[in-house]
């Protein structure tokens, strides 16, 4: 081949090698604007799906098996986390409890969810997870499969379903409890449809009527319990329930074996979405209860009409205050008769006891009039019943007397007050005993106090270095009682027996009483012998008090370490471990034969460091108190 032939293909060749290059210039930049296109619509899908997920209110993973590899911002929100807390977390196990509400472990029950989601088992259920402080919430749970070239992935989509398992709880909740009512309700309950028709029966119903709901379910109720002459009242009754009223009226209706029974009849309309859907009838058995109802009128009119023979002087007025009945006893008592009196007004009643027609205790069954209240030395309310004491100045001619009088309203049946009514009984013979029993008491105490004195006096004259001693300690233990908020009885009492709480003393030697040096163990057993020679001084003399077995127990301790009979704390009359913590306040605070004053510091260190093992705690709390507050020094009783 020539030369300018070879040159001629070759120029050839580079003719068509230029036009594949703009060729395939050509297809690159085709493909170049392709990939552009598709990377900006991948993008746009992206950010579209990424808004959308952004945007849900539901939480949504990506999920490598267990391992988060990513999530929305809500996901966040219900965890309460951070992403970086979230992403590669183990998801099942770090936010589940140990074990779910039915028991199964977590973490096995969630290896089985996310093994069948796996294998391309679509999964939809309920757990409960928990958020990264612990708090606990159930979630609805999706989890789907996602195929990609790297492998199988997950998607879950968890919901919040707290607030509607909580309102399912109490539905749940109201349901069984309405159902518990409607089954163990005394009252017969009978659940109808918008037509009258039955639907339910509790065991109520059943047995008031005696049907069964196999009886009549279905079937119009007033067909089955409305007797003949009241069909008409039945009728009426539905009509207004399905009007959308309420109905509550006493009537009757009939059982199954034709028998009739009075009842309290109340119907109320269901409501579904402002519409009348249904009706429940409640029905209440008040045989008895009209039954009794009656006997009670029946007798109180019986009562009303044996007032005029009533022993107690009595009398009747209506709402308006006017006399409408005085009966026999009153008559003699006031000299007023009825013709005189019955009909008058303006407390007319009152004139024949004090003079004036004034308020008396029947005004203040509506009112605690003060003015009322002074005329009277006793008053007190139970109930509607009013009790008072009053001194009648104008009654027996200008004599007077006592009275003891009770106010009680009466009311009608339907309880409805039509009145009140008084009785009067003169108790100026028993004021006067009462009077004369209190004197003769008073004169009893002065003289067992004078020979208590006495016999105190006696005692301590034997002993100079006790002197005093025993009305030191009768004070004291008496301020102790007080501050106990003990009675008035009691405090007297204790008063009493500490006057003489040493008597038996009398008994032992001087040599051993005045001894300026420590007892041998023998003499201090006949010193030990005193509460008990006491005793036998005091058992026979008639105290209002248990005196003498009180000075016995005196130097019993609560742990059973005293004496004479070793006793433990509730064993030992309150009042003696009274007087055993005055005894040893005052012993130590004052000299002694065989020592000097300790000193009330001393002494009440003492009671203190054996509260509750030697001495009452309470007794103790009360000596303390009295003599840091400064309410008490033995200088007061001098």
């Amino acid at each position: 081949m020539e030369k300018g032939e070879l040159l001629i293909i070759i120029g050839d060749l580079e003719k068509k090698n230029k036009q594949k290059e703009r060729e395939l210039d050509g297809i690159c930049r085709v493909l170049h604007s392709e990939v552009l296109l598709t990377k900006k619509t991948l993008r746009d899908i992206e950010i579209k799906y990424r808004t959308v997920l952004e945007n849900t209110k539901d939480a949504v993973f990506i999920l490598d098996n267990k391992r988060v590899l990513e999530c929305n911002e809500y996901a966040l929100k219900i965890f309460r986390c951070s992403k970086e807390e979230l992403i590669d977390a183990s998801f099942f196990d770090v936010f589940s409890p140990p074990h779910q509400p039915s028991g199964q472990e977590s973490k096995k029950k969630a290896t089985l969810k996310i093994k069948a989601a796996l294998d391309g088992e679509y999964q939809c259920f309920e757990w409960q997870h928990c958020r990264l402080n612990g708090e606990l919430f159930f979630a609805e749970v999706i989890l789907s499969l996602i195929e990609t070239e790297q492998g199988k992935l997950l998607t879950a989509i968890i919901r919040d379903i707290t607030m509607h398992k909580q309102a399912e709880d109490i539905l749940i909740f109201h349901k069984a409890y309405f159902q518990q009512l409607f089954e163990n309700s005394p009252e017969g309950i009978v659940l109808l449809d918008k037509k009258d028709r039955i639907i339910a029966v509790n065991k109520g119903f059943q047995e008031i009527f005696q049907y069964s709901l196999d009886d009549i379910n279905g079937k119009y109720i007033n067909d089955f319990i409305a007797p003949d002459d009241l069909v008409y009242e039945a009728a009426t009754v539905s009509q207004k329930v399905q009007d959308n009223k309420y109905v509550q009226i006493e009537t009757e209706r009939k059982r199954r074996d034709g028998t009739r029974v009075k009842v309290l009849l109340l119907a109320i309309p269901v409501m579904v979405k402002n519409k009348q859907d249904g009706i429940i009838a409640i029905y209440k058995d008040i045989t008895d209860e009209k039954y009794t109802e009656e006997r009670l009128w029946a007798a109180h009119q019986q009562l009303v009409d044996v007032i005029d023979f009533l022993p107690d002087a009595t009398f009747v007025v209506d709402t308006e205050g006017k006399v409408v009945l005085w009966n026999r006893a009153i008559e003699e008592m006031t000299g007023v008769k009825k013709i005189d009196i019955v009909g008058r007004g303006e407390y007319a009643y009152n004139v024949p006891f004090y003079g004036v027609g004034e308020p008396g205790i029947i005004a203040m069954i509506n009112s605690d009039d003060k003015r009322i209240k002074d005329r009277y030395t006793l008053l007190e309310r139970k109930g509607h019943i009013i009790i008072a004491e009053a001194y009648a100045n104008a009654l027996y001619d200008g004599e007077g007397a006592c009275l003891w009088i009770k106010a009680t309203p009466l009311f009608d049946r339907e309880g409805k007050r039509i009145g009140a009514i008084e009785s009067v009984r003169d108790i100026t013979d028993r004021k006067k005993a009462e009077t004369k029993l209190r004197q003769n008491n008073d004169k009893l105490r002065k003289n067992v106090e004078s020979t208590i004195r006495a016999m105190s006096e006696i005692m301590e004259y034997r002993d100079a270095y006790t002197a005093g001693h025993q009305q030191h300690v009768a004070h004291l233990a008496s301020r102790i009682a007080k501050e106990m908020k003990l009675t008035e009885e009691q405090v007297e009492c204790i008063r009493i027996a500490g006057m003489v709480h040493d008597i038996g003393k009398i008994y032992i030697p001087s040599e051993i009483l005045t001894r300026p040096s420590k007892l041998i163990e023998d003499e201090f057993r006949i010193v030990m012998t005193h509460s008990k020679v006491a005793y036998e001084i005091l058992k026979d003399i008639e105290f209002p008090w248990p005196i003498a077995e009180i000075v016995l127990q005196h130097h019993e301790r609560i742990d059973g370490s005293g004496y004479p009979a070793r006793l433990t704390r509730d064993d030992i009359l309150l009042e003696a471990r009274v007087l055993s913590v005055a005894d040893v306040v005052e012993a130590m605070s004052h000299h002694r034969p065989y020592r000097p004053a300790l000193g009330t510091e001393k002494a009440l260190e003492e009671i203190k460091c054996n509260k509750g093992i030697l001495y009452d705690e309470v007794v103790v709390d009360a000596c303390t108190k009295l003599f840091t507050s400064g309410n008490f020094n033995f200088k007061e009783i001098l």
